[in-house]
């Protein structure tokens, strides 16, 4: 059995009087790929926080067993040592990171993750400013991973590609699909249609008494 590389106990966490997740229980185990969606707002990011360790839930506990690696787009890139020919292949610039620009700052990030091991990845919206040369880069370093990956991401080719679980959060809820990106929304569907079909049902038993 994998081991549990972090895990989440009845944990609640709020902002502004608002619930924004209440998790009974959740772990990433030593081989997971996640990919983790939701509407904006939903607490994504805040879910990646937690298991970072950046934010403390109010109620329930947060347990990480292993070594993970954390990048966003809001947090600049350190001054940290890097790998040479990670920096070459990114095509990073030498020049003060100050003046680099949003997609200059997200391959610093990334040469900075892949210059060292760690046993899990937690990763948020990693596209987003890349050019397609940056994220050819990032998928063929993740595909090659050996670890826990957990992903925010927006673009669902990185989610058909990279995952093989999905966390879908919803009215501060977390549930998780098997498959990557099409087959949630392939599960999502027939979701609907149980639920529409149970709704028909419903109506015509109530028309008929």
């Amino acid at each position: 059995m994998e081991k549990i590389g972090v895990e989440l106990e009845n944990v609640e966490l709020s902002f502004l009087d608002r619930l924004v997740l209440h998790v009974l229980r959740l772990a990433v185990h030593q081989f997971d790929r996640i990919g983790i969606v939701g509407i904006n707002g939903a607490g994504k990011s805040s879910l990646l926080k937690l298991m970072n360790g950046q934010i403390k839930p109010e109620k329930g506990h947060v347990k990480s067993y292993i070594n993970f690696a954390y990048l966003d787009q809001v947090t600049a890139p350190d001054e940290s040592e890097i790998d040479y020919d990670l920096k070459r292949k990114l095509s990073i610039p030498e020049t003060k990171m100050e003046n680099f620009s949003g997609g200059e700052q997200t391959r610093m990030k990334l040469a900075q993750i892949f210059s060292n091991y760690y046993e899990g990845l937690l990763v948020d919206e990693p596209t987003t400013h890349l050019d397609t040369e940056g994220i050819q880069f990032f998928m063929k370093e993740l595909t090659h991973y050996y670890g826990a990956l957990v992903l925010v991401s927006h673009d669902r080719y990185v989610l058909d590609q990279l995952v093989t679980k999905i966390w879908e959060i919803e009215n501060g809820t977390v549930t998780e699909y098997t498959g990557n990106y099409s087959d949630y929304v392939d599960q999502k569907k027939l979701e609907k249609q149980h639920q529409q079909e149970q709704h028909e049902t419903y109506v015509k038993e109530k028309i008929r008494l």
